[in-house]
This record gives C-alpha cells, structure tokens and sequence, in this order.
C-alpha cells in the first residue's frame, strides 16, 4: 500500500531538490571561475549582483534579506579562524 505524502511534505521534496540543483549549478559555475584564475572577491562579488537581481525580480526579497544576513553573521564568525 502506498502512503499519500500531504502537500507540505511534497513541496519541501520540490524544495530540497531545486536547492540541490541550483546549488550543484553555481558550484559548477564557481568552480569553472576558479579555473580561469579569477580572484575570489570578483567571483563573491558576481554572485552579489546576480542575487541583486534574484531580489528585482522576486516578491522575496525579505526572506533573502534574511538569508544574507545570516551569511554576514556565520562569515564574521568564521573569519576568527583565520
């Protein structure tokens, strides 16, 4: 007997895969700056301007806002072991 997933539980599978993806696409990406010796900052920074126009074109731009945040917050923590 197969047991019916409710549509919560199917929209947070949707979700998890779409971030894998998306996430496996700018790893991909990065990874082929890195290999044409482009520095570090100029590929962050890239990635800034692309999410500047995620948030131009999306109704979630609280949400992102958030997520940027808590980058900043982990990056400033993480710069100490260093």
């Amino acid at each position: 007997m197969k047991i019916k997933k409710n549509p919560t539980e199917l929209i947070d599978e949707v979700r998890t895969s779409d971030k894998e993806t998306a996430r496996s696409l700018i790893n991909y990406g990065v990874q082929n700056a890195q290999g044409k010796w482009i520095e570090a900052p100029i590929i962050v920074e890239a990635l800034a301007l692309e999410i500047i126009d995620i948030v131009r074109t999306t109704q979630d731009d609280e949400k992102i806002a958030r997520l940027l945040r808590a980058l900043a917050s982990s990056i400033d923590k993480t710069s100490s072991w260093h």
